[in-house]
């Protein structure tokens, strides 16, 4: 479970969270390579699957949240959307729907 004292708690905080964190961890690369296990890699990875299943909690974060990952045409709303569509699928159904842990 996360710690929720600096955790986003809304749709619109996890994104910004997530595109800062992949953004601090994209800054990290040498030449032409993302290094991998690194506090910034680690961030960025929490941050994505906090995105993904973070609970809505009413139709406008629903849509907020689906509108990001599957109408946004850039590389950090695309590399969510493959983690919603693979490893946190369950937690991303389950999200829709306010669930929380869905998938753990």
């Amino acid at each position: 479970m996360l710690n929720r004292i600096n955790t986003p708690q809304t749709v619109a905080e996890a994104i910004a969270d997530y595109e800062a964190k992949l953004s601090a961890w994209t800054a990290t690369t040498v030449d032409g390579e993302l290094p991998e296990d690194t506090p910034e890699d680690k961030a960025a990875w929490t941050a994505e699957m906090h995105l993904v299943g973070l609970p809505c909690h009413s139709f406008e974060e629903v849509t907020a949240k689906v509108e990001y990952l599957f109408y946004t045409p850039t590389v950090a709303a695309e590399g969510a959307r493959d983690t919603a569509q693979t490893t946190g699928f369950h937690a991303f159904l389950g999200s829709l729907i306010g669930i929380e842990g869905a998938g753990e």
